[in-house]
């Protein structure tokens, strides 16, 4: 009923939100590493070395961006947890969908 639909609704507003402050760490990290010629050389250049993308060429980083992205990753459940609370089931769901996303976003589908 009522209560389904706002749990629901909740639910999806907290995903909803990890995906943004995911996505403003990522552009801004990214950014500095591609603008910034030895944090690019060093760290993000062996994932553009992949020409034809693939859905696993998501996970072939370096360790320091893996260390990178596991911040934005944690950031929105880290600000939920701390604010309204965030569930470790929901963080199992948001580490799921955000692992989906990002393999998607490399296959080279549109």
């Amino acid at each position: 009923g009522r209560c389904a639909s706002a749990k629901a609704a909740f639910l999806i507003a907290q995903v909803l939100f990890c995906f943004i402050a995911d996505d403003v760490w990522f552009y801004a990290y990214h950014r500095t590493l591609h603008s910034t010629k030895w944090l690019y050389v060093r760290f993000h250049k062996p994932h553009h070395q992949f020409t034809a993308p693939f859905a696993w060429t998501s996970h072939a980083v370096h360790p320091v961006e893996m260390l990178l992205q596991s911040v934005g990753g944690m950031l929105g459940p880290m600000m939920l947890a701390l604010t309204c609370g965030f569930s470790l089931e929901r963080l199992w769901l948001w580490f799921a969908v955000r692992q989906w996303q990002g393999v998607f976003d490399h296959t080279g589908l549109d």
